[in-house]
């Protein structure tokens, strides 16, 4: 039968989840992230700012640079989206490019895909310079504001 050493070892198994237990995947440990400070911020701002027509407007106004690649330029809700951030924490556009890159809540605020490339510091830069140099700030803000 079974000695004291086999109990021992039954009884440590019986601890431990099975070998055949659904394990973790790959986002699980992302998930807590969705109640960070962050993510709850973002999801209240989603509630109380109506995004359509701020979107229609940059679309109609804001025209992006010929891209050299070939490649189809940011949508500017997107170069926005990350302007906002840069502003609520006072990040240069460098540390809003990499934290866009690090964090869950950003990506899905700026409305990118986890797999999705990020727009590049100097993307950034020229988006905020052409928004400034048009003079659209303004007119966005007295949107966001009446809502």
């Amino acid at each position: 039968m079974y000695n004291s050493t086999h109990r021992c070892i039954l009884d440590l198994a019986m601890r431990f989840k099975s070998y055949h237990s659904k394990q973790m995947s790959f986002f699980e440990p992302h998930q807590t992230w969705s109640a960070s400070s962050s993510s709850q911020f973002f999801k209240q701002i989603n509630t109380i700012i109506d995004w359509k027509p701020i979107e229609e407007y940059l679309v109609n106004h804001y025209k992006p640079g010929k891209k050299q690649r070939h490649q189809k330029a940011y949508h500017p809700m997107i170069l926005f989206k990350m302007q906002l951030i840069s502003v609520w924490y006072g990040l240069p556009d460098v540390k809003t490019e990499d934290l866009t890159k690090d964090y869950i809540s950003f990506c899905r605020f700026c409305g990118l895909e986890l797999m999705d490339s990020v727009p590049d510091h100097s993307t950034l830069s020229r988006f905020r310079s052409e928004l400034t140099r048009k003079k659209l700030y303004q007119p966005i803000m007295l949107m966001i504001n009446k809502q």
